[in-house]
């Protein structure tokens, strides 16, 4: 895309993880947070018909500051919003990506 994004915290699952294992090692390796409690919002498969990937979304509550742990080709910053700035930003195309999209209407049903 050449252009940076904002979106929630994703990576590929190693041998032998189970996607549970992986997302909480992906949310502490990219914001520096250590999880208390996951919660299964969803999963998204991402394009049907073209590949058979499927991202299975969480909720992250109970967290703890820790540290990151980013690779040497990942530059990320975590913001902090308010759930109606990223209602905003996501209907103003700021934010773009699908799986954070997704999310997003999971978290808001999961609050209803």
């Amino acid at each position: 895309l050449d252009q940076e994004t904002l979106e929630i915290p994703a990576g590929g699952i190693e041998p032998g993880e189970t996607p549970l294992e992986c997302v909480t090692r992906e949310i502490e390796e990219e914001t520096g947070f250590i999880a208390g409690k996951m919660t299964h919002l969803t999963t998204v498969i991402t394009a049907i018909g073209f590949c058979d990937e499927k991202i299975p979304i969480y909720v992250a509550t109970d967290l703890k500051l820790s540290k990151q742990h980013l690779d040497e080709d990942e530059f990320i910053d975590v913001e902090e919003y308010t759930i109606d700035e990223i209602k905003d930003m996501i209907f103003s195309g700021k934010i773009i990506d699908a799986k954070t999209i997704s999310g997003v209407l999971g978290y808001l049903n999961m609050e209803k």
